[in-house]
């Protein structure tokens, strides 16, 4: 009888020891990968110039984030515009000055952009990038620079972005009424749903179905935010009845469909997509000449000139 408890005592802190050991594996792995991909500035070999796009000289903003971080910003726009798109870029490339050509379209129909580099990226100040977690303080300096401005009174404000951009758009949306629609590019439904994805082809099995909870506590450690409701995927059930349109191109290689799928699944009734069975993180080949994908050109124009009325 002894010798069975023993035995049982020798089993149960075995089992402990490697649980133990597995959640300092994981949490290590969360923590290590998560630095390697988010604690560096980003900055860029490639910039766009508005005036190659017949574009006036833009103006550039100085803007201050609520938590005290300087912000550039480039904002371009028709005497009385109709409505004002804020431009978001990915989490490492392109510049965000890959939207003059977008601009350029919407200066033409009437409507100002303004592009912004987020924390982390460009001229803004911030040496990480903070995933759409903290970001959407630099999308409310935005949205109150243009509240402030009577240029832009009553204008819709419609926030668009690709990739990191289009999450950060949506998360923003769920705390900031001033934002009316969204365009949402290739949008990850959240960072441990990537990081999973990301792990999947560098560790084994057992390692990545069980990484999500420890990305969402690493991720509440390191920007102080509530993870489980700051992600695309929770965040887009906050829009209420405002315009969203989503596009995702089927075969993403770096950011999957079932991101897409994920999102979707609780997004409002009033939402539109537009999705290719095609490879094309950006949804079109030539971002930065969007007109050639007359398709494309049509289907935003088309969401854009509703939002504005």
């Amino acid at each position: 009888m002894k010798r069975k408890h023993t035995v049982k005592r020798i089993v149960i802190r075995s089992l402990v020891i490697l649980a133990a050991v597995f959640v300092i594996i994981e949490f290590t792995i969360s923590i290590l990968v998560t630095h390697s991909m988010l604690d560096n500035k980003v900055t860029y070999s490639t910039i766009w110039s508005a005036e190659d796009f017949d574009l006036p000289t833009p103006d550039t903003l100085h803007l201050i984030a609520s938590d005290g971080l300087a912000l550039t910003a480039y904002a371009v726009s028709p005497v009385s515009p109709k409505a004002v798109i804020i431009c978001l870029t990915g989490i490492n490339k392109p510049s965000v000055t890959c939207y003059w050509g977008h601009a350029k379209m919407f200066y033409d129909a009437g409507y100002a952009s303004v592009l912004l580099d987020v924390r982390g990226h460009g001229l803004s100040d911030g040496n990480r990038i903070c995933a759409g977690y903290q970001e959407t303080r630099d999308v409310q300096a935005v949205t109150d620079y243009l509240d402030a401005s009577s240029q832009f009174a009553g204008v819709s404000i419609i926030a668009m972005g690709i990739s990191m951009g289009a999450g950060i758009a949506i998360n923003s949306a769920a705390v900031n009424q001033d934002i009316d629609a969204i365009v949402s590019i290739s949008s990850y439904s959240s960072l441990e749903d990537m990081f999973a994805e990301f792990m999947s082809a560098q560790a084994p099995a057992p390692l990545t179905a069980c990484i999500k909870p420890f990305v969402q506590i690493t991720s509440l450690c390191k920007y102080g935010v509530n993870p489980w409701k700051v992600r695309p995927v929770h965040a887009i059930r906050s829009l209420g009845s405002r315009p969203i349109l989503l596009m995702h191109t089927k075969q993403d290689s770096n950011v999957s469909f079932a991101n897409f799928e994920r999102i979707m699944k609780n997004a409002p009734e009033q939402a539109q997509t537009m999705v290719r069975d095609v490879d094309e993180h950006f949804f079109i080949k030539t971002f930065t000449d969007p007109q050639v994908d007359s398709v494309y050109c049509t289907a935003l124009m088309n969401f854009i000139g509703k939002v504005a009325g």
